[in-house]
């Protein structure tokens, strides 16, 4: 950003457990818009035990894009950087399941 531009404002929104594992899990996602799309960033505690966890971007169409995977870490918490083509305004959702697909948690912008 020039010396005369302000940085974009970031969407932030809370974790809304959806599988019964995940009901403890707290955290935060952060949206970050760029030219080029989205930057999601999540902070997360007590994720419910899994070998994956796979992060999906929804659009305000309810087109969904895969936009990172992340393994287990021994606190059951997590700071994840990834990205999506999804421009900031059109994000709407984003998604985090385990390896098989089941939908353990959500994001609402």
């Amino acid at each position: 950003f020039g010396p005369d531009r302000e940085a974009p404002v970031a969407l932030v929104a809370a974790v809304v457990p959806v599988a019964a594992e995940a009901d403890g899990t707290d955290g935060t996602a952060t949206a970050h818009a760029w030219e080029w799309g989205t930057t999601v960033e999540l902070q997360v505690t007590d994720l419910p035990v899994h070998d994956q966890y796979v992060l999906y971007a929804i659009d305000d169409a309810g087109h969904r894009q895969q936009a990172g995977t992340w393994g287990p870490t021994a606190a059951r918490a997590a700071h994840v950087r990834s990205a999506t083509a999804i421009p900031q305004t059109a994000l709407r959702r984003v998604e985090v399941t385990d390896r098989d697909g089941r939908l353990l948690f959500v994001f609402d912008f």
